[in-house]
């Protein structure tokens, strides 16, 4: 079973487009569903869903508002959600895949680089690591 986070984001919305145009079942949640920031609630869908692969999408993207007043809501999602994400994908045996936001949010606010660099520390065998930049 594939589980995609973030799915009713841009990324997200167009990753369910290509599964469902390939007949893939998916299983895809917003933070409506499964809040990444949530360490037992990440675990709860995965043992739940019992994803082999995973897309996270899920990311706190506006970029700007990262520098200021969005520092701790950068923080949580993109480095603590993603690490939950990641935790919960190799506690369940999980193939995870990061979209990563696009190279200039990572340039442009510190807490980005920050998880670029947590996700570096928690590669496994099983975790990939992409960088993405989707055209709107």
């Amino acid at each position: 079973m594939i589980l995609v986070t973030g799915a009713n984001g841009q990324l997200g919305t167009e990753l369910r487009h290509l599964l469902d145009e390939r007949n893939e079942e998916y299983v895809a949640v917003d933070v409506a569903e499964m809040d990444i920031t949530d360490a037992a609630k990440v675990d709860e869908v995965f043992a739940e869903v019992k994803p082999t692969l995973v897309y996270h999408c899920a990311a706190y993207t506006a970029v700007d508002a990262a520098e200021d007043e969005g520092k701790e809501l950068d923080y949580a999602i993109n480095v603590t959600g993603t690490e939950n994400v990641a935790k919960a994908a190799e506690k369940h045996g999980a193939t995870l895949v990061i979209f990563q936001q696009t190279t200039f949010s990572m340039v442009k606010n510190q807490s980005v680089k920050s998880g670029k660099l947590m996700t570096n520390q928690i590669h496994r065998q099983s975790t990939v690591v992409q960088n993405v930049w989707v055209k709107s």
